[in-house]
């Protein structure tokens, strides 16, 4: 199996992906490297930096596809994600 990664919903609106930084970011993801001047800000897009959170978040809580599902019941209004497998080359 590739690498599992997790980014957010494509033509989710800028409220619904800012709401899904703000969890993210405030449950433990490290944001920093999407602060101003941090190595992954640029682009500066709200959605890019929604990928690269959601994408913490998954990584550091390990979390399986239904977990997934699980946080979009604890916070219903934010879908956090969408998982992707990348095969190996």
């Amino acid at each position: 199996m590739g690498a599992l990664y997790c980014i957010c919903q494509d033509g989710a609106g800028i409220q619904a992906l800012q709401k899904a930084i703000d969890y993210a970011c405030g449950n433990g993801a490290d944001c920093t490297s999407i602060q101003q001047n941090g190595p992954c800000y640029l682009p500066n897009t709200v959605k890019d930096h929604c990928n690269y959170a959601v994408n913490s978040y998954y990584q550091m809580e390990q979390l399986q596809v239904l977990d997934v599902f699980t946080l979009q019941v604890l916070a219903p209004q934010i879908t956090l994600g969408v998982i992707i497998n990348t095969p190996k080359p």
